[in-house]
């Protein structure tokens, strides 16, 4: 698979806190908050590496 550009992990991680927002189960909360640290992660690993090119 491709690897996701900085706009798309940016429209990612708006997507899932939105989903945060609305979701009405802790359990499930857990999950998205983890798929946001993720996300998130990708996105500044990404940035420094379009940095440093």
């Amino acid at each position: 698979m491709e690897q996701p550009t900085e706009l798309d992990l940016e429209i990612m991680i708006a997507d899932l806190k939105e989903q945060l927002l609305y979701s009405p189960d802790d359990t499930i909360s857990d999950e998205i908050i983890k798929e946001i640290k993720y996300r998130e992660n990708q996105l500044k690993q990404l940035t420094i590496k379009n940095f440093t090119i």
